[in-house]
């Protein structure tokens, strides 16, 4: 071995040894417990697309949020982990949360950024207790998945900006006979104006296209839409009546 790699060696038995000081140090008189967290409340896995639940399966969040622990009875503790991996930590209460927004931006729906992957945050506390090495916490979605079924509808239309030119709403993943984009919550829909939607049919003839304006905030005129629920729009069913018209002429009259 070469002088340079004998000095990265020293340097990195170096670094693991006060690695090893500094965790002795901050958990001298604490019992210690290794553990891992895993979040629930958010759906993972792949499946078929027939229908609105097999797409959000299809696109749900592919990655492990990172959970950050801060002690609530010894608040000078903090710890950082990816959800489901190992972590020492003292016994004692944490508060556990974090925010997952790796699924990639694909734009914005009137101020408010469209996802490929549906975000979700935990903000949960457990009790670490001796002997338990696994701790689960609730995970809630961020965002609302707009849903579409291309049999019924060729594509959603909107107004980016509140009173804008109609134009077509690009962003769905679409996975089969079925689509679907995640919107998350940063600014307000009812307060500020709704968001304006419409559902263009497949079938022309028999369905023409409906509007519709969302909205996020309770007591708005309009849908309301909500974090961890899915919105699929239909066209509206256009009645026909069969029959005749016929045209009653007026009698002709004397002019003068």
């Amino acid at each position: 071995m070469n002088l340079q790699g004998v000095r990265g060696m020293k340097r990195m038995v170096i670094g693991v040894a006060l690695a090893a000081l500094l965790l002795v140090a901050g958990c001298a008189g604490s019992e210690m417990q290794e553990i891992r967290i895993k979040v629930g409340g958010v759906q993972v896995g792949q499946m078929g697309t027939k229908s609105a639940e097999d797409v959000l399966s299809a696109t749900a969040a592919g990655g492990d949020v990172l959970l950050v622990l801060k002690g609530v009875d010894v608040t000078t503790r903090r710890y950082e982990v990816e959800a489901g991996q190992p972590v020492s930590v003292p016994v004692g209460r944490y508060k556990v949360t974090g925010e997952w927004k790796k699924g990639q931006k694909l734009g914005e729906a009137m101020y408010n950024a469209v996802y490929a992957q549906p975000c979700y945050s935990v903000n949960a506390e457990i009790t670490v207790v001796e002997g338990q090495s696994e701790y689960r916490v609730e995970g809630k979605y961020t965002c609302f998945a707009l849903v579409i079924d291309y049999a019924e509808c060729e594509k959603y239309r909107h107004q980016n900006v509140s009173n804008a030119e109609w134009s077509d709403f690009a962003w769905m993943q679409r996975v089969g006979d079925w689509g679907v984009a995640y919107i998350g919550f940063c600014a307000q829909w009812g307060t500020n104006g709704k968001y304006m939607v419409s559902a263009v049919p497949v079938d022309l003839e028999r369905y023409e296209e409906r509007q519709y304006g969302l909205v996020n905030v309770a007591g708005q005129a309009g849908v309301l839409v909500e974090s961890g629920k899915w919105y699929k729009l239909s066209a509206r069913e256009v009645t026909f009546q069969s029959g005749t018209i016929g045209v009653d002429l007026p009698e002709w009259v004397q002019g003068w």
